[in-house]
């Protein structure tokens, strides 16, 4: 009876999440074909040929349908009691949707995708945990920073800390003294309409390899080269693609 029940609890669990539900539906049907084989007296032998090829490629066939769900619609294999904090899950989210929407609307090219920013914030929620807190200090240089506080909500919410700094000079002498994992630049500034660079400039000469991330007005193609050219490791105007450009350089 208790091996029942511990059955019946593991089955409750499982169909939780759709890829609980994939592992119950591929267990009952291999389960049913190989009772099927191995009870069935009036099964000729060609019968029995296809219920032997069925039980050995019916899970190579869920393996490749997986595989494709997994590097396509990857949010759709999670439910939500797969995160740990439903809370926290969403206090990321709501932000970063919320400026993907501005950012849609001011730039009609981009694409705003619900998915892709649940799945940033759930590689957030995986990387940041091991990353020490000196990485996650994010500096950001802007003389508009109020342009920037749902985004910056959106950071802070996912574990960075995040500090603004208003010009050149300014995110110099903060930069003399502390210790940050990334660096995100607008690209005018009251300085000059390249200030970004000239930034960008004064750290590499040093020698300091800190990533260098600009979040501007343009995300063409030309101005992301520019920026590479330049020393930077990415360049956007799309909210998702600069976590995740600050993402990939912590691992």
């Amino acid at each position: 009876m208790s091996g029942t029940l511990g059955i019946n609890s593991s089955a409750i669990r499982l169909a939780r999440t759709p890829l609980g539900l994939i592992a119950l539906f591929v267990l009952l049907v291999d389960c049913l074909a190989s009772v099927t084989l191995a009870v069935g007296t009036r099964l000729g032998p060609g019968d029995r040929r296809i219920l032997v090829i069925f039980i050995v490629g019916f899970p190579v066939l869920i393996l490749l349908m997986f595989s494709w769900l997994v590097a396509k619609h990857p949010t759709h294999l999670y439910g939500p009691s797969d995160y740990r904090d439903d809370k926290s899950f969403l206090s990321a989210l709501s932000p970063l949707l919320k400026v993907q929407q501005t950012s849609e609307q001011n730039d009609p090219s981009s694409t705003f995708s619900v998915e892709d920013a649940a799945s940033t914030v759930r590689a957030a929620q995986e990387v940041i945990p091991r990353t020490s807190p000196a990485h996650r200090r994010i500096l950001w240089v802007d003389d508009r920073p109020e342009n920037n506080t749902d985004l910056r909500e959106a950071f802070e919410n996912l574990g960075f800390h995040v500090e603004i700094a208003l010009s050149t000079q300014e995110a110099l002498a903060r930069h003399a003294t502390q210790t940050y994992g990334a660096i995100i630049s607008d690209m005018g500034r009251k300085e000059g309409p390249t200030e970004g660079y000239v930034l960008l400039k004064a750290l590499r000469e040093t020698g300091n390899p800190t990533p260098f991330f600009i979040y501007a007005g343009s995300n063409s193609e030309a101005h992301r080269q520019e920026a590479f050219r330049r020393g930077a490791q990415g360049s956007t105007n799309r909210p998702n693609d600069l976590l995740n450009l600050v993402l990939r350089s912590l691992n």
